[in-house]
């Protein structure tokens, strides 16, 4: 049996016992994770402190003490969060990046045994959803230029442990185009962003040639927070329901809506949620909350009480019989889509690779300002005089548009909405 199929079975064990003996399960692993970052990281040498009575055993009463990990902490002392020692059991160390939900570019590490434990969560979302692996599959996300272009996309044999088939095409490719493809491959389940599943469902709705052309038997959204309007355009067009997920590149899979019930729950065998107020104590019951997370399988660069800046509303105990806690609402982040003309609608993602790549800024933002213009803000991380604007602009042009204007701009700070929230792209026209 692989590590993959033991995890599965272990998260299938889990998921009707008693809360008590889920609680009993983190405490567990989080007291070894603790006694880790402690050893190992010098970030936690003493911030951890406080949990510890001095005959070295754990004070859960004094969870509260320690101090909330930020965003603007990984950024100034990345290598401090490092562990100097990883267990060789826990496999190979990789590093992996994002622009968060602030806009800064934040690096993490996370170890083979972190991303079989994701994916044994994505084997759960898909069995909780009656989702066929053997069938087809179309994923519209962010792809590398150049892999999963129109009009052929990419095709690989194999997902969640079956042997289905998956498409791909890459998410900036114009949603009329991505109704195209579509309609040529038939695929049984579409996976994608939420703001790009409203856009195309949206735009199918509005052309009926299409749609006696998608007998989808699911739709699965991804990486944004799913609106109301999304779920009903598709519901609409499609006639399935979306499934939703809570997830982050730092932390993984934080929760999964019910296949049951409109509520999601969290993935409390592989990581700790908090909902806090703004004094940084639990939020009630039914209140917006702000989300701390601690994976506890990651030893590779511990993230211990980080805060996602989203936020949350936890909920009652769920009808399913599934005993993880559970969030009725979820607050996250969103994107824009750009608008071009001809009645062309895109949605953009700019990989933060070809960000490193290109310019290496601390922060960006690109804002679409006028119908073939945007503006890319920038706060430098390096000399400006290194940065290669003229790669970045042939490249946003090849992704995005031929005929685009682009104008870099250098900023000393990026602002934030009034809700402190961060948007990557921003679409300024009327």
């Amino acid at each position: 049996m692989t590590s993959l199929e033991q995890y599965v079975r272990f998260l299938r064990r889990m998921e009707r016992v008693s809360a008590a003996a889920l609680r009993r399960h983190q405490r567990r692993q989080l007291e070894k994770l603790l006694r880790h970052a402690r050893q190992t990281v010098p970030f936690y040498r003493e911030r951890l402190d406080p949990l510890f009575r001095p005959d070295e055993t754990v004070d859960w009463r004094r969870w509260g003490e320690i101090p909330i990990l930020t965003r603007q902490d990984l950024l100034d002392r990345p290598d401090d969060l490092a562990s100097r020692a990883v267990p060789k059991a826990h496999g190979r160390v990789s590093e992996t990046c994002t622009s968060g939900s602030t806009g800064e570019i934040v690096k993490t590490m996370r170890t083979s045994l972190v991303l079989t434990l994701w994916a044994a969560i994505t084997t759960r979302y898909y069995d909780w959803h009656g989702i066929d692996c053997t069938r087809k599959l179309a994923s519209i996300r962010g792809e590398s230029l150049g892999t999963a272009d129109y009009p052929e996309g990419r095709r690989r044999k194999g997902w969640a442990l079956q042997d289905g088939t998956v498409v791909s095409l890459n998410v900036t490719t114009p949603i009329h185009l991505q109704a195209e493809w579509l309609a040529r491959e038939r695929p049984d389940y579409l996976l994608s962003f939420a703001t790009n599943l409203g856009a195309l469902a949206d735009f199918i709705g509005r052309s009926p040639a299409y749609g006696p052309r998608f007998p989808l038997a699911g739709i699965m959204s991804c990486s944004e927070m799913l609106s109301d309007e999304a779920r009903e355009a598709c519901l609409r067009t499609f006639g399935v329901p979306v499934a939703d997920n809570y997830s982050s590149e730092e932390c993984g899979y934080m929760a999964l809506q019910c296949p049951e019930h409109d509520v999601y729950h969290e993935q409390s065998e592989a990581l700790l949620l908090e909902l806090l107020d703004d004094d940084e104590v639990p939020a009630p019951q039914g209140a917006l909350g702000r989300i701390v997370a601690t994976p506890l399988y990651n030893y590779a660069m511990p993230l211990i009480r980080y805060e996602m800046r989203d936020y949350a509303v936890a909920g009652e105990a769920c009808a399913c019989g599934r005993t993880a806690p559970v969030l009725t609402r979820i607050a996250g982040r969103s994107r824009n889509l750009f608008r071009f003309p001809g009645g062309v609608v895109v949605q953009p993602n700019i990989k933060t690779v070809n960000f490193m790549t290109y310019l290496r800024p601390r922060q960006w933002q690109v804002i679409q300002t006028a119908p073939l213009k945007i503006e890319v803000h920038l706060v430098p991380g390096e000399d400006p005089a290194t940065m290669d604007f003229d790669g970045m602009e042939r490249y946003i042009r090849e992704l995005l548009h031929a005929d685009l204007e682009v104008e870099f701009k250098l900023v000393d700070a990026i602002p934030v909405s009034p809700g402190g929230k961060h948007e990557d792209y921003v679409c300024a026209l009327p």
